[in-house]
């Protein structure tokens, strides 16, 4: 029953996703937690996914249909936002789906704890036939609380167990956090862009120890078809702006650069992966092993298994980046 002012603002942006849509809504029709609006934003889709939104509408009264021009996963979010009555926000991948009490679990810990934002675990699928089959009844609902300047710092360096993932489609968001914030339109690997921002305005984070959102993975190897220059460019000029932001906040420093001597490395293994043969990026990339050379020489506190695994890295990255994509593509 379609309410004038759900709990909860579903914002599903929808680019050519028609053989998966279906089964991403259903998903949602099903919770048994019912107070929400479902947003279907289609992006200026090529297929037959703008089509299909419409007949979903007919579904059920709670799901809003937008057709806009192509703008990209950012921009499609942000005008999900600007139309949305919701208090608590959730994006939702139109190629993924959820587990029917995922809303009822994050609506309940939020309520229970004043929570900013609350995160289910996540569990990935190369098939939706798996998903049917899989139990959840194995796992414990085990809470988590993580408060003020420890929710960065656990999302920089995790303290054993990740309880912040880097993705924004687990989460149950409050409004309020998005009062001053936007996805940052044009860039990919957008998450890295907000999360962060989203994080340090966040004064209660809870996780439940539940596998309750279902990322579907189409292709594990497709990111050697689709990692290009743009991909490389835009997570490290997020990186860069990570390091603008707190490179004056003493305390949070040392995680960040933890992160981004991580994240750096990663950088690094896919150039040599994906892009060894682009010349225009070869200076960023000397640049990185250069940061990365300094940082692992100069922080204290840093112990020896850590920094001989980078050096070995370091020292033969196209051996690694061989392993890596050997690995890749035996998964």
């Amino acid at each position: 029953m379609k309410t004038d002012n759900p709990k909860i603002s579903i914002i599903v942006p929808v680019y050519n996703v028609e053989n998966y849509l279906n089964y991403c809504v259903d998903s949602l029709l099903r919770q048994t937690y019912k107070d929400f609006e479902i947003l279907l934003i289609d992006d200026g889709s090529k297929d037959n996914s703008g089509k299909l939104c419409d007949e979903l509408k007919s579904k059920d009264e709670r799901i809003s249909v937008y057709h806009k021009a192509n703008g990209g996963l950012s921009d499609a979010r942000n005008f999900g936002i600007e139309h949305s009555r919701g208090d608590f926000y959730l994006f939702i991948d139109s190629d993924d789906a959820l587990h029917p009490d995922f809303c009822k679990v994050l609506i309940e810990l939020q309520a229970k704890h004043n929570a900013d934002i609350v995160s289910t675990g996540i569990i990935r699928f190369d098939d939706f036939e798996k998903i049917k089959a899989f139990d959840t009844a194995q796992y414990k609902s085990t809470e988590t609380l993580i408060y003020d300047k420890d929710i960065l710092k656990q999302y920089f360096v995790p303290d054993g167990k990740r309880y912040i993932e880097h993705g924004l489609c687990m989460k149950l968001y409050k409004k309020e956090l998005f009062k001053e914030l936007r996805f940052s339109v044009g860039r990919l690997h957008e998450d890295l862009y907000i999360t962060h921002k989203l994080l340090n305005l966040t004064h209660c984070f809870v996780y439940i120890d539940l596998p309750y959102y279902y990322y579907f993975q189409k292709n594990q190897n497709s990111i050697c078809k689709t990692y290009k220059p743009k991909n490389f460019t835009d997570e490290y000029d997020a990186i860069a702006l990570m390091i603008s932001a707190y490179q004056n906040n003493d305390e949070i420093l040392p995680y960040l650069k933890r992160f981004v001597a991580d994240h750096y490395m990663l950088l690094i293994n896919r150039f040599y992966c994906y892009l060894s043969k682009n010349k225009d990026l070869l200076k960023i990339k000397k640049e990185l092993v250069v940061w990365e050379k300094k940082y692992l020489k100069t922080e204290p506190g840093l112990s020896f298994q850590y920094k001989l695994k980078k050096y070995i890295k370091l020292s033969i990255p196209h051996f690694y980046a061989w392993y890596k994509l050997l690995k890749e593509r035996m998964e």
